[in-house]
């Protein structure tokens, strides 16, 4: 265990989580097959990366999710019969519900009907 002081900044280092002989057979080859087939564990591939190296396509990949969110979120009324309160799962850099969740989509009322896609 590691004491942090209140205050201090702590920062996973994705160079090193990707080079770690424990979760990688022979970190310093280049070997993309060792992702077929399977996926990596929790906690141990951050496809976009971080800091200076970070991957080329995560701003487009944001913005993409960003705008197709906000477009279902405009067009559609979400809602979950889940009666449970949900408990959370971390995958990656990411939470997830640990149980599947199932939503349903109901067209918004008229008041913000969709536009029409150019092209």
């Amino acid at each position: 265990m590691v004491h942090v002081p209140p205050g201090d900044f702590v920062m996973g280092s994705m160079y090193l989580m990707h080079r770690r002989p424990d979760l990688f057979e022979d970190p310093e080859a280049f070997r993309p097959e060792r992702f077929l087939g399977r996926s990596p564990r929790p906690g141990t591939y951050a496809p976009f990366g971080a800091g200076l190296r970070r991957c080329l396509g995560s701003a487009l990949g944001s913005r993409q999710m960003r705008v197709v969110l906000s477009e279902v979120l405009r067009r559609f009324d979400v809602t979950s019969e889940a009666v449970r309160p949900l408990v959370e799962n971390r995958r990656n850099v990411t939470v997830v519900p640990a149980t599947p969740l199932s939503v349903t989509l109901r067209r918004a009322d008229a008041a913000f009907p969709p536009k029409p896609i150019p092209g």
